[in-house]
């Protein structure tokens, strides 16, 4: 039997981290559609926060409508720094620093992401993303 935090060692948590941040951004980018699954099933849950510059949404319809405004401004990143922490078993805190283009114009950001991962799949959603330009 597994005791403790030794079910973490046996996952790369900042693999899936980095494969998370760049597979979100590409699709942020380019494609949202690419957060839905084969099963249309979004990377956010109904009982998923979004906070975007102070203002929380909740949701999976109202969070999509917040990413399509982002996408519809033209919205680029690049990524400088991705640091990531575990939080109990399949958790993971992680922050992203970069900068983001809208509208034409260039802002720094940083954006937090709290993912989790369900005991019986390995699929991961957003439970908490919160994102603001500096």
């Amino acid at each position: 039997p597994t005791i403790g935090n030794n079910i973490n060692q046996k996952i790369n948590y900042n693999n899936i981290a980095y494969n998370f941040i760049q597979f979100y951004y590409d699709s942020l980018d380019r494609n949202l559609t690419n957060m839905f699954d084969i099963n249309k099933k979004f990377i956010y849950k109904e009982t998923s926060e979004f906070c975007l510059q102070g203002i929380l949404t909740k949701g999976c319809e109202k969070i999509y409508s917040k990413l399509l405004e982002l996408n519809q401004r033209g919205c680029q990143h690049k990524i400088n720094s991705v640091d990531v922490v575990t939080s109990g078993s399949r958790r993971l805190n992680i922050l992203v620093s970069g900068q983001i283009q809208l509208d034409g114009f260039t802002y720094s950001f940083t954006e937090y992401f709290h993912l989790a991962s369900s005991k019986k799949e390995n699929n991961w959603w957003i439970q908490a993303d919160i994102l603001r330009t500096l």
